[in-house]
């Protein structure tokens, strides 16, 4: 029942209150925060906080990530299948690795080890999702007063402006071979 709480109401409202980078952000902040929570648990009310941290957390990031993933510009089910097979390799290196860290630092330790690691993968892999950390700090500072503050500002969303157009040409082009392949309309578009 909490699963389709989350996965059919606070997914949305998440999703169209932050954008689909910020809400894996937030969810994997959530998820860490829950390993880190649960490795200082010692009584049952922080218990549940921190399992309702991590359940949640994981249940907006999975539609999250499907989400993510249906964008990219290649064929159906590529990126899926790639995603699937490095989870799958995940679970088997985390398994074993998990299994040695438990052994060295025992239990609380390998939990806070696993949260501080989701933070860090998280950090490193919101660089390169979307449009990444970098236009959301230039997005939230102000704009300072001065002639180089604006050329810079300028330069930057004509930079940004180039990719998302050639990120826009290379998804109409997919659209276009995969309307030629399954026999749809096959249509030219210019740029």
């Amino acid at each position: 029942l909490g699963g389709i709480a989350v996965r059919g109401i606070l997914v949305r409202l998440v999703l169209a209150r932050f954008g689909e980078e910020r809400t894996l952000l937030l969810s994997m902040i959530c998820v860490s925060a829950g390993f880190i929570a649960l490795s200082r648990t010692t009584s049952f009310p922080p218990l549940l906080v921190s399992l309702i941290l991590i359940t949640t957390g994981y249940g907006i990031s999975v539609p999250t990530i499907s989400a993510l993933l249906s964008a990219v510009p290649v064929e159906p089910g590529v990126m899926h299948g790639i995603a699937g097979a490095i989870d799958r390799l995940g679970q088997a290196i985390g398994a074993i690795l998990g299994g040695y860290l438990l052994l060295l630092l025992g239990e609380a330790g390998a939990l806070w080890a696993m949260g501080v690691a989701l933070l860090v993968a998280t950090s490193i892999g919101m660089l390169f999702i979307g449009d990444g950390y970098i236009s959301w700090i230039v997005n939230c500072i102000p704009p300072c007063d001065g002639e180089a503050a604006a050329a810079a500002m300028g330069g930057y969303q004509l930079v940004r402006q180039e990719s998302r157009l050639v990120d826009d040409l290379s998804h109409h082009a997919y659209e276009d071979r995969h309307a030629c392949r399954t026999g749809l309309t096959c249509s030219t578009r210019s740029a």
